[in-house]
């Protein structure tokens, strides 16, 4: 089992995966990246602090690409389960995350609202 620390700093652990911790020089920004199945995994929480936006933001543009038929939502999502600490006690909770496909779709479909706004 690995253990790593979530953005709001509470500890996690994470069962079957690698997670690497990706952190600024500056030590301003971090992310726990999942390593399973052969790919990259974020859920939209990370993906937010990647892309600096809301998750509700993130969520929009999944919700398109799975609409549209860029991606298949099935395809490219997993459901693991992660425990973590909340209010000083250990919760088990079953995360959706997004696999590198969905994560390049995201940050490309927000590349283009930013670009349409300028």
């Amino acid at each position: 089992m690995s253990r790593a620390t979530t953005n709001d700093g509470a500890a996690a652990e994470v069962s079957g995966a690698a997670v690497v911790v990706y952190e600024a020089a500056d030590g301003e920004a971090s992310v726990d990246v999942r390593l399973e199945q052969e790919t990259v995994w974020l859920t939209q929480r990370q993906m937010g602090d990647v892309f600096l936006t809301s998750t509700d933001n993130v969520g929009l543009h999944l919700k398109n690409i799975f609409a549209d038929g860029e991606l298949q939502e099935k395809a490219t999502t997993e459901d693991f389960s992660v425990v973590q600490m909340e209010g000083g006690r250990r919760v088990r909770r079953r995360l959706r995350h997004y696999n590198l496909d969905a994560i390049i779709s995201q940050s490309l479909g927000r590349a283009e609202c930013l670009a349409s706004a300028i």
